[in-house]
């Protein structure tokens, strides 16, 4: 008897398990419409995670695009085009992939000016400062000069290696600021809009 029971068992669970998906993903559509994107996506994981509907990797990417996570929004339209590479909407998907990888590479590229930059000027300044300190050192002889002197000439060349490393990274077409986004920047390095 129980053998008999068991298939019955296991689409009953399976009824449920789709019912489940459905609604999470009709609950993701009202989000998506009312642009509540993060919430959206929450209801379309869950129901990507009860169905694996092919789809729901590209609602999900959709999500990410619109929240601007561009990253992950890649990751799911690629993985999407990868399980159906014959989709309807695949020439949308790739003309979508190919302006999300342009702002990222335009967002690394204006990220890694900004902290050249800002390296540059602030090695000039410590280097100002040492000279000057060093300056003074050799003129007053005074303990706090010399403290000063060290400090700032220590500073600039600290500064301007980092710089340095900066433009050889750049060169080698390896961004630094891939580790950096424009809000840890700002905290960083102050830098502002």
């Amino acid at each position: 008897m129980l053998v008999n029971l068991e298939p019955k068992t296991i689409l009953d669970y399976r009824y449920i398990k789709m019912g489940l998906a459905e609604r999470h993903f009709r609950t993701g559509q009202e989000y998506f419409d009312n642009h509540m994107y993060d919430k959206a996506l929450i209801e379309f994981e869950k129901s990507y995670g009860l169905s694996q509907k092919t789809e729901l990797l590209y609602d999900m990417g959709l999500c990410h695009r619109k929240l601007g996570n561009f990253e992950e929004a890649i990751g799911y339209y690629r993985e999407y085009l990868k399980q159906q590479p014959n989709a309807k909407n695949k020439i949308d998907v790739e003309v979508a992939l190919s302006a999300m990888q342009d702002l990222i590479r335009e967002k690394r590229s204006s990220a890694y000016k900004k902290i050249m930059w800002t390296s540059i000027a602030l090695s000039a300044g410590g280097l100002f400062i040492g000279t000057r300190g060093l300056y003074l050192y050799e003129k007053n002889g005074g303990e706090k000069e010399k403290a000063m002197a060290i400090a700032g000439l220590t500073a600039g060349a600290a500064l301007l290696a980092f710089g340095s490393t900066v433009g050889w990274l750049d060169r080698r077409q390896n961004h630094l600021a891939i580790f950096f986004d424009d809000k840890q920047a700002i905290a960083v390095f102050g830098f502002g809009y």
